[in-house]
């Protein structure tokens, strides 16, 4: 007999993204949440032994990327989604759910919002591909300068060709908090380099104004 608790889903079930999740109420009847931990309830639905291995103990194993994940009537769901559902009250269906503060273990309810994949996706760490070690920024040598552009919903803002990589940075930064906003994990901080960035624009440093290209988009 597989365990109901943890029991593997068929190949045909193992995709995890945009999964409907249970009902809330079956959810708020198998887990409860402690200071942002999910933890099995006792079940009436399940055998005895189950509930003595299971119940009362955190929900769920560590994946390789950092997110929690947890087997719940044979079908894997990611902790976070079933978090973010039991405390907002709805699944949240064809959107990703973000750590605002990127840590993919930390599920309190404080640190999960709703986001596009767009949004989810900025509000990351750097590509360990990345070679400049600014995301939007890159060198190139037949220019010998620094590019920024930054890409956003499905198209990509070009934001100038700069000298040095420091104002390549301010510059993708600056547009990545107008745009993003609280997605962003520049903001609001980077909102400061505006004057700077207005006064390269003024001297003819800078051949275009960063906040009036960020609102063609």
């Amino acid at each position: 007999m597989n365990d109901p608790m943890t029991a593997a889903p068929s190949l045909a079930r193992a995709s995890l993204k945009f999964k409907p999740l249970p009902q809330i109420e079956r959810l708020h009847q198998a887990f409860e949440l402690r200071n942002g931990v999910l933890f099995w309830r006792w079940r009436g639905d399940v055998p005895p032994k189950v509930n003595g291995r299971y119940a009362g103990k955190p929900a769920g194993w560590l994946r390789p990327d950092g997110r929690l994940e947890v087997c719940f009537d044979g079908v894997r769901y990611r902790v976070h989604r079933i978090v973010f559902a039991m405390t907002s009250g709805s699944d949240p269906l064809e959107r990703d759910v973000d750590h605002k503060d990127r840590d993919r273990g930390w599920n309190a309810p404080s640190n999960l919002r709703a986001a596009t994949r767009s949004e989810n996706n900025h509000n990351s760490g750097e590509r360990s591909d990345n070679k400049s070690g600014q995301k939007g920024v890159s060198f190139v040598g037949r220019e010998q300068k620094w590019k920024s552009a930054i890409g956003i919903y499905g198209k990509t803002i070009s934001l100038g060709y700069h000298s040095s990589f420091d104002v390549a940075s301010k510059v993708y930064r600056f547009a990545s908090a107008i745009l993003l906003t609280e997605f962003s994990p520049y903001y609001p901080d980077a909102l400061a380099y505006e004057n700077e960035i207005d006064a390269m624009h003024a001297k003819g440093d800078l051949k275009f104004s960063v906040r009036e290209r960020c609102a063609r988009l």
